[in-house]
């Protein structure tokens, strides 16, 4: 993934371990509830949270 979107070779290390760190911990608000969002709310907090962790590897690319 992080080849495909034209990371530099050096950085995959890293920026991928900061990435799984991120994700992980995305996912793991949601599984807990930790970002408590009532049943029915839309998913405007998760939506953002993926936008905001895209335009991070996107300026990292560019």
């Amino acid at each position: 993934m992080l080849r495909g979107a034209g990371l530099p070779e050096p950085e995959f290390e890293r920026t991928g371990a900061v990435l799984v760190a991120l994700v992980g911990g995305l996912l793991h608000t949601e599984v807990n509830g930790t970002m408590h969002r009532p049943m029915g709310a839309d998913d405007t907090g998760f939506a953002l949270a993926v936008e905001l962790l895209i335009d991070g590897v996107a300026a990292r690319v560019f």
